[in-house]
């Protein structure tokens, strides 16, 4: 346990399986560039934390995105400035991390582009989901990329920087990394493809937590997961193709991880891109509910929503579940390939009102190809037949927010709805729903979605706009103003066959061909429905 923190700080809300070393020859900082609320409920983040911290002479201590401490940049665990530290290693799951991640290593006082830096300065290596997606938009920053998880490269990664510990930004050292498939370095290899990790064995045992706190979003939670991947095929989801094959873990062998938890906690959330489809889903929640234990669940898909499910998640202490129709009609779920229909949906409702769960939240996309009026009316009467079904004793969410191109996926061609066009969707959506008392209705800003998919879907002249915003202070929409001409072409443009798209170069397994033939599918479903 680590026990060298201050009484009031977040450090005492932990429970923690992970020992760190004060002193080491290599030291680590492994950074997440958001709240620690959110980073400790990333099992990457906290498995890569755990697995460095096993290896000889390695000291690795987490960092997080703190806005309130703007001018300070330093470890969580032991308050040690971040410059000091060999090796910074950010874990990123979310684009609209990127400018956080900039201003903690401008905080920091190192220079923000790799060819500026000196061997006195950290290494600067990222790895996390985008490294399987867009890594491009932050090249000219990070030193090294590991595409994919960085779980999966600890050995070599540790044993190449001891090696070079004294001279991580020598042309041997990052030749030396780049020898590595799974490794990226910006500086010696554009155009080499490099095939992501990917783990086929589902003998192993499940990652699960090595912290868990009352401060993170899922208070004293063991976190654990069931599977990887998803098979369904939705058109607009990456996870749903860079995490393939789906596979999932044995229920016993979740169960026994669990029951062994060094914390004993009481509080199990299961995780995983496709939890709805665990194979007998209904019987691993019974057993865990039978051993004292409360249920904690990502969304669920409404097609496999029962009274039976419903009345054990109910048992486990689940009073809220989230559901995704994504869109409003069943054209235009099935352009998308969302296997979902009104009767489904109908059929989860009839469910709902008959269990003791009282709290639904329904998330929703606009601005999807080929989306027409009467998919956005589709919305409202979902919407508002769920709360004429379900009656005021049910509390009712929806999420609404923008379809935004994804690299990796069909729909990667796309160009994204204009901001006018969504605001206008989101001002009707607003006016219907304000007429259901008590419905809570969330969305995000036009001008943040456009920045996500400036991010997502750009290349290495992103980095520009990062410092930009970075150095001279200017705003996200004074950058979106000055740059239009380059927002246009990489988030309103519909790109070709032919085209090079900036993230090709990955090998990830996935056929471009494939992606292509299951766009075109849905451009014939559109013009037949």
């Amino acid at each position: 346990m680590n026990k060298t923190f201050a009484p009031t700080s977040r450090l005492a809300f932990e429970k923690s399986m992970v020992s760190i070393q004060k002193e080491a020859l290599l030291r680590i900082a492994i950074v997440f560039p958001n709240s620690y609320e959110v980073g400790m409920t990333n099992l990457g983040f906290q498995e890569i934390f755990r697995v460095f911290n096993q290896f000889d002479n390695v000291s690795c201590e987490r960092v997080f995105w703190d806005p309130t401490s703007a001018t300070t940049a330093e470890s969580f665990d032991y308050q040690r400035p971040l410059r000091n530290f060999d090796i910074i290693a950010f874990s990123i799951s979310f684009e609209l991390d990127y400018p956080n991640m900039v201003q903690l290593l401008h905080t920091a006082k190192i220079p923000l582009r790799s060819k500026q830096r000196h061997m006195a300065d950290p290494l600067i290596i990222c790895g996390g989901a985008i490294t399987y997606i867009n890594p491009v938009p932050i090249s000219p920053i990070i030193d090294a990329f590991v595409l994919g998880d960085a779980g999966t490269q600890p050995d070599f990664l540790v044993k190449t920087c001891m090696q070079y510990r004294k001279h991580l930004h020598s042309p041997d050292c990052l030749e030396a990394l780049a020898k590595n498939e799974s490794i990226w370095v910006p500086e010696l290899d554009t155009t080499t493809r490099r095939p992501r990790y990917r783990n086929q064995y589902i003998n192993e045992t499940p990652i699960s937590s090595s912290v868990i706190s009352e401060k993170s979003h899922f208070r004293k939670m063991f976190l654990i997961e069931a599977g990887r991947a998803c098979g369904r095929g939705c058109l607009f989801c990456a996870a749903g193709y860079v995490y393939r094959p789906v596979r999932f873990f044995p229920m016993q062998t979740i169960v026994d991880t669990i029951k062994n938890n060094p914390f004993q906690a009481k509080r199990i959330g299961l995780v995983g891109s496709a939890l709805s489809d665990y194979p007998n889903l209904p019987e691993l929640c019974r057993r865990l509910v039978a051993e004292g234990h409360e249920l904690g669940l990502s969304s669920f898909r409404l097609d496999v929503i029962t009274p039976e499910l419903l009345d054990i998640l109910s048992q486990g202490g689940v009073k809220s579940l989230t559901v995704a129709p994504e869109a409003g009609t069943d054209r235009l779920r099935q352009i998308i390939h969302k296997q979902l229909s009104a009767q489904d949906i109908q059929n989860a409702l009839n469910a709902f009102k008959n269990s003791a769960i009282r709290s639904l939240k329904f998330y929703f996309m606009i601005g999807l190809p080929f989306e027409n009026d009467a998919d956005i009316d589709g919305i409202i009467d979902i919407v508002c037949g769920a709360a004429q079904q379900l009656g005021s004793g049910f509390r009712l969410g929806v999420s609404v927010n923008a379809f935004i191109p994804k690299p990796w996926t069909p729909f990667q061609w796309t160009a994204m709805e204009h901001e006018k066009s969504l605001k206008q969707k989101r001002k009707r959506l607003n006016q219907a729903f304000s007429k259901i008392k008590g419905l809570s209705f969330s969305t995000k800003s036009t001008r943040t979605e456009t920045l996500q998919a400036l991010f997502s879907k750009g290349g290495a002249q992103i980095a520009d706009l990062l410092i930009e915003h970075t150095l001279r202070g200017n705003s996200w929409t004074q950058i979106l103003k000055s740059h239009r001409d380059l927002v246009n072409r990489i988030v309103y443009h519909e790109s070709e066959q032919k085209d090079q798209l900036v993230w090709d170069f990955i090998n990830n397994g996935i056929k471009r061909e494939s992606l292509w033939k299951h766009w075109q599918a849905a451009k014939k479903i559109a013009v037949l429905k």
